[in-house]
């Protein structure tokens, strides 16, 4: 089952908009990890993004700082905030790690 931040962001009319407005084809001359998007904005201009590999890969690892804010943003979205902290915190005495000492 989604959890029920999907349902409410499927059901945003300017989400929608922009879903239906969105065109996706592969290339094979970008890595499996990588991205090329653009965006045409209706004054016509075109705003590019290029990324050769996402970061939390093997060939780009996140620090401990990264990949605690990452956890943080998305596990926020479905536990209460106390929860998410104290999962994180016990992750990183799990692991030996610096994350569960800079959670406050």
């Amino acid at each position: 089952m989604w959890p029920f931040w999907i349902n409410v962001l499927y059901a945003d009319p300017i989400v929608r908009r922009v879903r239906e407005r969105a065109m996706r084809e592969g290339d094979p001359a970008i890595s499996e990890d990588g991205v090329h998007v653009e965006v045409e904005l209706e004054d016509g201009r075109v705003l590019v993004k290029e990324l050769d590999r996402s970061l939390g890969n093997l060939d780009r690892l996140m620090n401990d700082e990264q990949l605690s804010t990452k956890f943080r943003d998305q596990a926020v979205r479905i536990l209460p905030e106390d929860r998410s902290k104290r999962s994180l915190r016990n992750a990183g005495r799990r692991t030996g790690s610096r994350m569960s000492t800079e959670i406050s």
